[in-house]
């Protein structure tokens, strides 16, 4: 396998674990997100 296509190779496999992280954190930030209106909806019925 010529260098380049390990490179390649390489470079795919850091994306896919960079696409995972990110999915990881736009599903942290959506509970996140849920978690503070929920919190706003509970503390204006007060």
């Amino acid at each position: 396998m010529k260098l380049q296509n390990i490179q390649t190779a390489d470079l795919e496999m850091q994306i896919r674990e960079l696409q995972r992280q990110a999915k990881i954190g736009n599903y942290c930030a959506e509970q996140t997100r849920r978690e503070i209106e929920r919190r706003n909806r509970i503390e204006s019925l007060r």
